[in-house]
C-alpha cells in the first residue's frame, strides 16, 4: 500500500514576465528586420513569429537571440524582479569598502615614508 503525500502548493510569486511579448516590443522599437534576425539565426520567418507567442524560451535559444538581435533582453528580464532582490554576490557596500582599502594601502605607505625620514 502507498503512502498519502500532501498536495503540493503552487509558488504565488511575482508573475513571470512574457518573454515573447518582450521580444516583440524590443523589436519593434529598435526596427528590428524579423526577416534578417531569422536568416542569422538560420531559422524561418514563421519561426521568429511563433517567439512571440511563447510566454517561456530554453536559455540558449534566448541568448543566440540575444547576440543576434545585439540586446540583453536577460536584463529586462532580470529588471522585473524587485529591485531588493540583488544577486548573491553583489554586496552594496563593496564600493566603499574597496574605496577604503586603497585608502588604508596610502595611508601605510605614507607612515612607512615617515618612519623612515625619523631613522634617518
Amino acid at each position: 500500500m502507498g503512502t498519502k503525500t500532501k498536495k503540493r502548493q503552487s509558488f504565488k510569486g511575482i508573475a513571470a514576465p512574457h518573454i515573447g511579448k518582450m521580444l516583440k516590443k524590443v523589436i519593434q522599437k529598435n526596427k528590428i528586420v524579423q526577416a534578417v534576425w531569422a536568416r542569422k539565426q538560420g531559422v524561418l520567418d514563421a519561426t521568429v513569429v511563433d517567439y512571440f507567442k511563447k510566454s517561456t524560451m530554453q536559455t540558449s535559444t534566448l541568448f543566440d537571440i540575444c547576440q543576434i538581435i545585439d540586446y540583453n533582453i536577460f536584463k529586462d528580464i532580470a529588471d522585473s524582479l524587485p529591485a531588493d532582490m540583488l544577486p548573491v554576490s553583489i554586496n552594496p557596500l563593496q564600493e566603499e569598502m574597496d574605496a577604503l582599502k586603497k585608502e588604508n594601502e596610502k595611508l601605510l605607505m605614507k607612515i612607512e615614508i615617515l618612519e623612515g625620514m625619523i631613522k634617518k
